[in-house]
């Protein structure tokens, strides 16, 4: 099949291409029933059916083309208006499309000005709105005028269904860093998960590009992150002490986290690891369950982790000690994240304690003040049920939805 090639127009661009399944299902499709829908050409490149015209090459079909008359900007509203009516995108991926579109609206308001001041402007009707009934969504879009500049973010984000501020955030992350952008757009990554590759790859750049590329999750990439700059949170003595005014803590105690060993040496019988520092009875990953065989039965456990391992550390703790833990962490623990929700939920009725640190401690060496975070002392017992007790537990963990199935 001899046939002219051709390029994708910026606009079509905004939308991911088909992949894997989906995409051979239309090449399928396309060599048992052929082309059922046009393609549309613009300004000499494809406007609106990149897939379609791949299927058709794979498939050796002769494609069919028409025309889009209109502007710039009538042809980014049809482009958006089709594809947002016949894809299934989430909210991340509609607002990192969104971002683009935004920066498309500015960039052909300039060149319409541009256009005006040569020879008065591009005034071509669009005849998109025949190729089939007009939808709420292609109104709303159409009616929108994307034209109008800045005006144009808060029309988008109305016609997307997403947020101006996450439209924002997806700006951010297509400045920062384009193929965590592309990755947003692919659906392979949510805009929360983009933002924390972001903060990886300031650390650790092999490793955010393994998320990128799909080689590795967020969740796995956690676990092999390097301790960075000023990560190593030295604990005040008040802190401990501000937790033994509330708790009974006797016996042997295990610091799985000792760092400098502010915790520790407040213990007389209280065996050590971190690490990052040879000079403890152990230097393991206390993610690890190998690391816990290794170490010495103790009563309680209690530490302040690296919060973003904590949720690998405090299961291990809670099944080593004999009587309970109490792990430092950030109020925010307490969100019901993947890493960390069920574990809450079926151990609440063993939680004895949240005691909130009043004022803000510091820990930070490059803040100043408070480190603007919440931060609290969390104790598990296992000798302790209030449900044995005859007792309502005061922490609930509950599961809500505002579905009426």
């Amino acid at each position: 099949m001899n046939e002219e090639i051709w390029s994708f127009h910026r606009i079509a661009n905004l939308f991911p291409l088909m992949v894997g399944e989906s995409f051979q299902s239309l090449v399928e499709d396309i060599k048992h029933n052929g082309l059922r829908e046009e393609i549309w050409l613009y300004e000499g490149y494809i406007l609106d059916g990149r897939n379609r015209y791949l299927a058709c090459q794979e498939a050796n079909v002769v494609p069919r083309f028409r025309e889009f008359n209109g502007s710039q900007t009538q042809a980014l509203t049809a482009v958006l208006s089709w594809n947002l009516e016949r894809r299934d995108l989430d909210k991340s991926q509609k607002a990192a499309i969104s971002a683009e579109a935004d920066a498309l609206c500015e960039l052909f308001a300039q060149e319409a000005k541009a256009r005006q001041k040569a020879n008065g402007g591009d005034r071509k009707s669009v005849e998109y709105r025949e190729k089939s009934p007009v939808s709420k969504l292609t109104q709303a879009i159409s009616e929108s005028g994307l034209s109008e500049g800045r005006k144009s973010r808060t029309k988008l984000a109305k016609a997307f269904g997403v947020s101006t501020g996450y439209i924002s955030v997806a700006q951010k992350i297509k400045d920062q860093n384009p193929q965590v952008h592309e990755a947003v757009k692919k659906g392979t990554l949510s805009i929360p998960e983009a933002v924390e590759v972001l903060k990886i790859a300031e650390v650790a750049p092999q490793i955010a590009d393994e998320i990128v590329c799909g080689h590795a999750t967020v969740k796995e990439a956690r676990t092999r992150l390097p301790r960075i700059e000023h990560d190593f949170y030295p604990t005040a003595e008040a802190l401990t002490q501000a937790l033994l005014q509330v708790v009974s803590i006797s016996g042997t105690v295990l610091e799985p986290c000792a760092g400098d060993g502010a915790i520790a040496q407040l213990f007389p019988n209280c065996h050590t690891n971190d690490l990052h520092t040879q000079r403890w009875d152990h230097q393991l990953d206390a993610t690890l369950p190998e690391s816990w065989e290794q170490f010495a039965a103790c009563e309680w456990v209690v530490t302040n982790p690296p919060f973003n391992r904590a949720p690998q550390i405090l299961p291990h703790a809670y099944t080593h000690v004999q009587v309970g833990v109490a792990f430092l962490l950030r109020l925010s623990y307490l969100e019901p994240c993947a890493d960390r929700s069920e574990w809450l939920k079926t151990h609440a009725d063993r939680m004895t304690h949240v005691i909130v640190l009043n004022p803000r401690p510091k820990f930070r060496s490059d803040s100043r003040g408070g480190d603007n975070v919440t931060t609290a002392w969390f104790v598990w017992q296992r000798d302790f049920s209030w449900q044995e007790r005859g007792l309502d537990c005061p922490f609930h963990f509950a599961n809500w939805s505002t579905s009426t199935e």
